[in-house]
C-alpha cells in the first residue's frame, strides 16, 4: 500500500493509496502525513524532471566502490575517478555524435514501452489542443499546450506518457516535440563535454 502512494503521479491515486493505509494502519497514516519529505511522486518539483524515489542511483555507485572501499582513502578515490572517467569517456564519445534534437537512449526507451502500451487508448478531441483519452474504463484529460495528461506521468518524467503519446500520433505530430530538451543531444553534450582527464602514475 505504501508503495502505491509513494509511486503515485496524480494526486487521487495518492489519496486512495493513503486511505487504505489508514485502514490498515492509523498510526502509519499520521505519520506519513507528517513526513516534511516529498516522498510521493506526485509531489515532485515538476521542473526537475525525475520521477525516481528510491536509493538506486547510490547502490550503484556503491557496487563500483566494494573492491576497494577497505583500502586507504587515496586508493579508493583513484579507483573513484578511474570509474567515472571510463563512464563519463564512453557517453563523450557517443556525445559526438548525436544531433541537437536526437533522443536520449532512455528517452528513447520510455517512448518505446509507452507506444506499446497506449494501442487500447482512444481519443475524443474537444478543441482549443484539449483531448480526452479513454483508457479501459477511465478517461484523461490531455492538453498538448502545456504537455500534461491527468495520470500526471508526463509532468513527472517531462516525456509523454501513453495518452499523451496517443493524442501526438492521432494528431500525426512528432513524439520528439514534447520531450523535454533535457533528454536531447543538445542537453547531452553539455552533461558530457567535460571529460576528466587522465592523471600520470602516483609515483611520477
Amino acid at each position: 500500500m505504501f508503495w502505491i502512494a509513494a509511486n503515485a503521479y496524480n494526486e487521487y491515486v495518492f489519496e486512495i493509496a493513503m486511505s487504505k493505509i489508514k485502514e490498515f494502519d492509523a498510526a502509519a497514516y499520521d505519520y506519513l502525513k507528517n513526513v516534511e519529505e516529498q516522498w510521493s511522486v506526485h509531489m515532485f518539483d515538476r521542473t526537475v524532471c525525475c520521477d525516481h524515489n528510491t536509493t538506486n542511483f547510490v547502490e550503484s555507485f556503491n557496487a563500483i566502490t566494494k573492491a576497494n572501499r577497505d583500502m586507504p582513502v587515496l586508493t579508493l578515490l583513484e579507483d573513484v575517478r578511474n570509474s567515472c572517467m571510463k563512464r563519463m569517456s564512453s557517453r563523450f564519445d557517443k556525445a559526438v555524435s548525436m544531433k541537437p534534437n536526437d533522443l536520449t537512449e532512455h528517452a528513447k526507451g520510455v517512448l518505446a514501452t509507452r507506444t506499446d502500451d497506449f494501442r487500447f487508448c482512444h481519443v475524443t478531441a474537444a478543441g482549443g489542443g484539449e483531448f480526452e483519452v479513454r483508457d479501459g474504463h477511465v478517461k484523461f484529460p490531455v492538453t498538448l499546450g502545456n504537455m500534461t495528461c491527468g495520470c500526471g506521468k508526463w509532468q513527472g518524467l517531462e516525456i509523454p506518457c501513453k495518452h499523451g503519446l496517443r493524442v501526438i500520433y492521432n494528431q500525426r505530430l512528432d513524439s520528439r516535440d514534447f520531450v523535454s530538451p533535457f533528454y536531447k543531444g543538445a542537453a547531452y553534450k553539455l552533461t558530457y563535454g567535460d571529460h576528466i582527464h587522465p592523471m600520470a602514475d602516483p609515483t611520477h
